[in-house]
Parts: structure tokens; sequence; C-alpha cells
């Protein structure tokens, strides 16, 4: 068994009179696991969960529409351009995006998950870190996050991504991440 992780997984809500911390993200491909305890939640019920991971200094959330000012600033910033050109686009688009990833929440198969990375003293979104299926690599599912500059080299993204990844190996069915 892995080790017991340095932050915790919580959802808004009890389903099914389950632990909220045994509810968030229980994906298709975790459910055949005798020792999940998600099994006996239905695809409705998991449908309506959220996803959202607290560690030490961070709360990683489910993005909203209203991130997108926020988010579009962070964005457009060399420091992230350099690596993620392909984010660069006006607000509209942005917002559509990030539409489209709360429809993913809802649609676990895509593993497509984008949280926002928040500070947990004061809520104030730095950054973004996510998972999604890489169809160029043979659908293996990636790890990608980026961050805000004014907030690098304090070890947030270091954290928010150990945490997805501990995370997306620990609890959605995924032996391995590039």
């Amino acid at each position: 068994p892995r080790p017991t992780r340095p932050y915790r997984v919580q959802t808004a809500e009890v389903v099914a009179n389950h632990e909220a911390r045994a509810l968030t993200n229980c994906y298709p491909q975790a459910l055949g696991n005798p020792e999940n305890p998600c099994n006996s939640i239905t695809t409705s019920q998991r449908r309506s969960m959220k996803h959202e991971l607290i560690t030490d200094r961070l709360v990683l959330r489910e993005l909203r529409t209203t991130d997108a000012e926020v988010l579009r600033r962070i964005c457009t910033q060399p420091f992230v351009l350099k690596w993620m050109p392909d984010w660069e686009m006006p607000l509209p688009e942005l917002e559509k995006l990030i539409e489209w990833y709360m429809w993913c929440y809802a649609n676990p198969g895509s593993m497509r998950i984008m949280l926002a990375l928040t500070l947990k003293q004061d809520g104030k979104m730095i950054g973004l870190v996510g998972t999604g299926r890489k169809p160029e690599v043979d659908d293996d599912v990636e790890l990608m996050y980026f961050i805000d500059e004014d907030f690098g080299r304090q070890g947030y993204m270091s954290e928010a991504a150990k945490a997805l990844a501990d995370h997306a190996l620990d609890c959605l069915g995924v032996d391995h991440l590039i």
C-alpha cells in the first residue's frame, strides 16, 4: 500500500452516508478495486462530487467561470507562455474553456481535471494544476501545471503537483503519469 499523504481530499457534501474524504474522484478505473470505498456510490452521485485537494498551504479546487480574468492574467505572463503558449487566448474563449473543464468534472472518463491553485490563507488564485489524456502519447495521462510568476520558486507548484499526482495514482486508477 502507498503511504499516507500529507494532505486531505474533501468534498462539499456527504453522499450515501460515506465520510467526505472517501467520496471525491471515484472514477470507473478505481471502482473495480474491492478496497475502494466508492464502490457503492452511483454514477449520478459520483458526477455530483466536487474536486478539492488541501495541502499545508494550498487549496486545489475546481475552476469557476469567475476565475477567467485572473487565469487570463496569469496565462499571458511571459513566464507561463514560454511553456504553455496555447493558453494565450481572448477572455471569451478562456471562459468557454473553463466551462468545458466544468463539464469534464461530471464526466470522469476523460481524466481531464483542471484545478485552480489557490492560497489556503486567503483563497487567491495563483496558478493551475491538472491531469488529462494525451492522445499523441498512447492516451497516457499527463500532469500539467503553471503558476503566476510572482509565486514561483516558493515550492507551491511542487506541493500542488505532488498532491494531484499522488491523488491520481492513489484514487483515480491511474498507474503512471507523464
